[in-house]
């Protein structure tokens, strides 16, 4: 009974020590969440507030990270990937034939060439105490020489799969300096350019000559060919034949082209709306009234059901599961749970190996030897007692000695 006690206490103040670590856990700052382009993430780089702004407008917003047949009733895709380079041509493939299935159609595709941790680690260092300046200083020194490596790798890692089909970008030869407070387009309506903070380092451009077999994807021109891999109905690639392409700028900085619509004459209702980066669209960014103003001029163009489409640095994968198992699960590796979930698994494993295996030295047990034979007749005596049949009781007695051969005394 002392060991069954003994061994209840030690697990109950395990237990304890396990619930008062995991709590403490959520106590501590765990930093700021950079993650960029996921609706459901209250990261400085995610989406959740345009995401949230659409569903106060009524429309209903799931999020997706495969391109499989379930997105196909949808009637807007969101897609702001982690990657700065052009999409791959079996991803745009497959954009344009979700394109021709239905109308309307809309497909947002918003550039990576700015990032809001700069902005971020840029309003820490204006904001800080004069203690807490340098520190701030140097950590935003640091985010520019990353920012840096990260746009030189870039440069030089770009897929060889890259294609330019919608989109192309702005060459550095043709590069010009831009002044962002001089908007133009019909999204500039009613908003103060001197409010704007617009990041106008990289922008991306429409397709200039359509007609030109080098401006449209082999794929585009060659669908009805027996050796081409999209050998089905292309919807984008009929539109091309007949030069029937539509590209309106929508927002222009200094003259060029910061996001534009991309349709055809038959079906102005499918359109691709390209915004050079989300410099006006992530979450830090939307802190500003003004940029709240131009990402509900995005919201205008939504329609139907939206999806967002969430890749990091590798392309949405086209086909496979359709039950995305990675995104049901990646809850996990948000704050706070990815600072919780490591804990448990660590005194999960550590509770395991100390209270379930047997280490060291076997252990003999001592046996306690009965304390005198008188206990075992009393004890006998009282179970025939229970009978209340003395006749029995003295027949099993009698039958006691004659097997062990003793008389009766």
């Amino acid at each position: 009974m002392i060991a069954l006690r003994a061994q209840s206490l030690r697990l109950a103040v395990s237990f304890c020590i396990l619930t008062s670590l995991v709590l403490t856990t959520g106590c501590f700052d765990f930093g700021t969440d950079f993650t960029y382009g996921k609706a459901a993430d209250q990261s400085v780089n995610g989406v959740s507030v345009f995401a949230n702004l659409l569903r106060e407008r009524g429309h209903t917003v799931s999020r997706k990270r495969r391109l499989t047949k379930r997105i196909d009733r949808f009637d807007t895709i969101v897609w702001a990937p982690d990657n700065s380079a052009l999409p791959p041509e079996n991803v745009v493939a497959w954009l344009e034939k979700w394109l021709g299935k239905g109308s309307p159609k809309v497909l947002v595709f918003v550039g990576r060439s700015y990032d809001a941790k700069l902005d971020y680690y840029r309003g820490k260092f204006e904001s800080a105490s004069p203690r807490d300046r340098e520190g701030w200083q140097r950590e935003l020194a640091e985010q520019i020489m990353h920012s840096r490596e990260y746009n030189f790798d870039w440069r030089f890692n770009s897929s060889d799969d890259a294609t330019a089909f919608w989109f192309d970008e702005v060459d550095d030869e043709d590069a010009k300096p831009l002044d962002p407070s001089k908007l133009g387009g019909p999204w500039a309506a009613g908003i103060d350019p001197q409010a704007v903070h617009l990041d106008c380092e990289r922008l991306l451009k429409p397709v200039e000559d359509y007609n030109e077999e080098d401006a449209v994807p082999e794929f585009a021109i060659s669908v009805d060919s027996e050796e081409s891999e999209y050998d089905e109905y292309d919807y984008w690639a009929e539109d091309f034949r007949e030069n029937e392409i539509v590209v309106k700028d929508l927002l222009t900085v200094d003259g060029e082209p910061f996001a534009f619509e991309i349709s055809t004459y038959v079906n102005p209702n499918r359109k691709v709306i390209i915004i050079g980066n989300g410099s006006f669209l992530l979450n830090y960014p939307l802190m500003h009234a003004e940029h709240r103003k131009l990402a509900s001029k995005v919201a205008d163009e939504i329609v139907g059901d939206v999806v967002f489409l969430e890749s990091d640095y590798r392309w949405p994968r086209v086909g496979g599961s359709a039950n995305d198992p990675a995104l049901h699960w990646s809850w996990v590796g948000r704050a706070p749970m990815n600072y919780i979930v490591p804990h448990f698994l660590f005194w999960g494993v550590l509770y395991c190996f100390v209270f379930f295996p047997n280490f060291g030295r076997p252990k003999r047990i001592q046996f306690h030897p009965p304390k005198a034979f008188r206990s075992h007749v009393t004890a006998v005596a009282a179970i025939l007692r229970r009978s209340k049949e003395k006749n029995w009781a003295r027949q099993m007695v009698d039958m006691w000695l004659k097997r062990t051969n003793k008389t009766k005394n």
